[in-house]
């Protein structure tokens, strides 16, 4: 006997609110404020680690038997997870994996890497992968952002800052970075 479509349809909602509620996949925001309401109910927002994309492939792997589209697995994210965005993060160890975002996305913008996602990235990677030979001799000045603490008129704060280096300083600020992260 066949089930229902209703019945169908919420068991897979059920299944993307469980996968997007791990903290693997989202982080709850810290703040008193930081809480939105949802149907009469008030619930802490959440941000989501990764952009849709990279974790509609990470469920399907884990959940094979369901059968759901992209736009479909994306309807089902609850108001209450706001979408990923690398200027706004406000999470632990933010800034460290910022940085080393910011710089794959430059890595990426000029054509030396295929991906832009952290995640992917260092799976790509292994132990005895040599950083040099990723970046051309003829490599230009690269141009990437970096967030770090700016002097202004009420104090200090983080903001994102462009920068340029040739190819031997970027090296020397992209090595430690990556076998750190």
């Amino acid at each position: 006997m066949r089930k229902r479509l209703p019945e169908i349809q919420e068991k897979i909602k059920t299944a993307v609110l469980t996968f997007l509620n791990r903290g693997d996949n989202s982080s709850v925001m810290p703040g008193e404020a930081d809480y939105k309401t949802v149907s009469g109910q008030q619930k802490q927002k959440r941000i989501i680690s990764d952009h849709m994309k990279n974790l509609f492939p990470k469920f399907r792997s884990e959940n094979s038997t369901i059968k759901l589209s992209y736009s479909r697995f994306c309807k089902y994210r609850p108001t209450n997870f706001s979408l990923v965005s690398y200027a706004t993060r406000n999470t632990c160890l933010c800034i460290k994996h910022q940085n080393m975002a910011l710089k794959l996305r430059c890595l990426h913008k000029i054509g030396i890497i295929n991906c832009d996602s952290t995640d992917a990235f260092v799976k790509d990677v292994t132990d005895h992968y040599d950083v040099d030979s990723l970046f051309p001799a003829d490599s230009g000045p690269f141009q990437y952002d970096e967030r770090s603490r700016v002097n202004t008129d009420a104090g200090q704060r983080m903001n994102i800052v462009s920068k340029s280096s040739d190819r031997a300083s970027f090296i020397n600020l992209f090595k430690p970075q990556l076998f750190e992260f």
